[in-house]
């Protein structure tokens, strides 16, 4: 009974260095979880295409850099950089790898930790809106009215109910600091 007490207190010693000090058996968690750099490509055409998607997945790895990303999120990250990496700058592909990792990205941030770009969820309730929303609201009048024309009534009501909740949302989400500071996309 004695032993087998000793091996639990071992192990949950080693759990709590691990959850609470960060730390793992080689080497410290910061170690474990670095995500490569993207590699510096001053050859891309200034104001190209390439070059400005390139420079906004900069900008959102820059702000990555000191968060919490948890413990599977930076491998997945890694993975994605790494893919990215391994694409030359004048191959045909780069401009649309570019902006698919940058929409990877986000919609891992988005989610995985509700780390979101601004206007996120009014972007996203203007059509939830619009559809599970206003399209109930016109076919309502236009079964109580009997005309099925006032269903397109509904959808612009939706409309202003989605921005409406979709705003709220993102102003929720930048007084909690879940907002990434993307500027202009």
């Amino acid at each position: 009974m004695l032993v087998y007490n000793i091996v639990i207190l071992y192990s949950y010693s080693i759990i709590r260095d691990v959850w609470c000090n960060r730390t793992a058996f080689f080497g410290t968690y910061k170690e474990n979880l670095l995500i490569p750099e993207l590699l510096s490509r001053p050859e891309l055409a200034a104001g190209s295409k390439a070059q400005k998607s390139y420079s906004q997945l900069q900008h959102l790895m820059a702000q990555l850099d000191g968060r919490d990303l948890g413990l599977t999120l930076p491998d997945k990250l890694r993975d994605l950089v790494q893919q990215l990496n391994a694409v030359a700058s004048d191959a045909p592909e780069f401009p649309k790898q570019t902006s698919r990792t940058y929409r990877r990205i986000l919609n891992l941030l988005a989610s995985q930790l509700q780390l979101v770009p601004p206007n996120y969820y009014r972007n996203l309730w203007i059509g939830l809106g619009m559809s599970a929303i206003g399209i109930p609201i016109g076919t309502a009048l236009g079964v109580s009215l009997g005309n099925m024309a006032f269903l397109g009534t509904g959808i612009p009501m939706g409309m202003a109910f989605g921005i409406a909740i979709g705003t709220r949302m993102d102003q929720k989400a930048a007084r909690e600091g879940r907002q990434l500071e993307l500027g202009a996309q």
